[in-house]
């Protein structure tokens, strides 16, 4: 995904590679336990982390540029820069889904990845060779998430410490004329839902990411008016992390000037739930006038106004319980058992463990002979942890999540 320095007759293909590329037991005594929290100590320093602050990531990357045999001091130094554009590009991919990075593509090349040096801490060249009339460089180079973070923040890409939800639409619209509501979906190609599509439109410049759902699965939704346990079960299924869920009505007034000039009243009622806990995090009730000489034109109009406000409404309060939500963390606790004999691997996983987005702190609470228990500050719960924690790779060992209760999360180190 990156905006890449262009050299004269050097052509550039990152923006294209970046799109394919996102569209994947005991026989010790309590000696080891007090050798295993000294190392702990020691490696993993509390003071080290700056709370609330995110950590920097140190990536190992490629970078290469045309090998010019008269310069190439000048290659290699564009090869560095190559490898640190990567680096800034994998830093990213790490705090917005690809649906964001995708949809707002030029903003962020134009304004972030132009300048990626503004973000680099630190690098060193591993390695580096002409082949193939290519100088290709090994780098392994230090990124700070804090800035990235800031800058996208300050581009409305972010709210506090995450990324925009993914939001999944589900409303039904009545008009005159219609004795039934027509249920629409996020995705669905009907253009004549008025309300569907203005409410759609106005989240997405918003900010907030829209899941269009595919047709296939809008067919197992057999209700014509779905409940909200339907709703939110569709949005566990697309991955959503909000479902807003309405109503839309438009009816003509008894207000008319003249013999053809008529107005027209419409209300939009819409919810917002929370997917992960069903919880109620915002709603909106808008009414919209129109006055106009067509039943069918006047109350769209009408609709559309009311959308317009209603979404208005409740993208400021969703917004704003995305905020509150990434201010507090969660304190959860994680106990990680078969640590005895396994020092290496378990400092290992706690350096994996406080790499993890959403993660402010990690503490040691306690220790014994085969056992530990760390204090993890993580914006979200137990299960998404889990989930963060199962998608890493730890080298010479895995782990095996056994249990995850409200607040806790049970796990093994095990031994390849």
């Amino acid at each position: 995904m990156k905006m890449k320095r262009i050299y004269p007759g050097k052509p550039t293909d990152r923006h294209a590679c970046f799109l394919r590329k996102f569209t994947q037991k005991v026989t010790l005594t309590s000696l080891v336990g007090i050798f295993l929290t000294l190392v702990v100590s020691l490696v993993l320093c509390p003071d080290c982390q700056a709370a609330g602050k995110t950590k920097p990531l140190t990536v190992t990357v490629i970078g290469s540029s045309p090998a010019s045999a008269k310069n190439l001091p000048k290659s290699r130094q564009e090869a560095v820069a190559d490898g640190l554009e990567e680096a800034v590009d994998q830093a990213l991919g790490k705090l917005l889904p690809p649906e964001t990075i995708i949809a707002k593509f030029q903003l962020i090349g134009e304004s972030l990845l132009s300048k990626t040096e503004t973000f680099i801490l630190g690098y060193k060249v591993l390695a580096e060779a002409v082949h193939d009339k290519h100088y290709r460089v090994v780098v392994q180079a230090t990124v700070s998430m804090e800035r990235i973070r800031e800058h996208l923040a300050n581009l409305g890409l972010m709210l506090g410490s995450m990324p925009y939800p993914r939001v999944l639409v589900v409303l039904s619209e009545q008009q005159p004329g219609n004795l039934e509501q027509k249920t629409w979906w996020s995705g669905s190609q009907d253009k004549t839902v008025v309300s569907g599509n203005t409410l759609v439109r106005q989240l997405a410049s918003a900010g907030f990411i829209i899941i269009r759902a595919p047709e296939n699965k809008l067919e197992e939704q057999s209700a014509e008016k779905p409940t909200v346990d339907q709703v939110l079960a569709l949005g566990r299924k697309l991955n959503a992390d909000v479902v807003v869920f309405g109503s839309a009505t438009a009816q003509e007034s008894t207000n008319t000037m003249g013999e053809s000039i008529r107005s027209f009243n419409a209300l939009v009622k819409l919810t917002a739930f929370k997917v992960d806990s069903s919880l109620k995090i915002a709603s909106s009730e808008q009414t919209g006038v129109a006055v106009y000489t067509d039943t069918a034109e006047g109350c769209r109009r009408a609709l559309a106004t009311a959308a317009r406000q209603a979404a208005e409404e409740l993208a400021s309060q969703i917004a704003d319980h995305w905020k509150k939500q990434t201010q507090a963390s969660a304190a959860i606790k994680v106990l990680v058992t078969g640590t005895g004999g396994q020092i290496a691997n378990f400092v290992r996983f706690r350096g994996v463990l406080g790499t993890l987005s959403g993660v402010d702190g990690v503490r040691l609470s306690q220790i014994m002979p085969d056992q530990a228990e760390l204090e993890v500050n993580y914006q979200g719960d137990a299960r998404s942890l889990a989930e963060a924690l199962l998608l890493k790779q730890f080298g010479n060992f895995g782990i095996n999540i056994y249990e995850i209760g409200e607040n806790e999360i049970r796990l093994n180190l095990v031994a390849r």
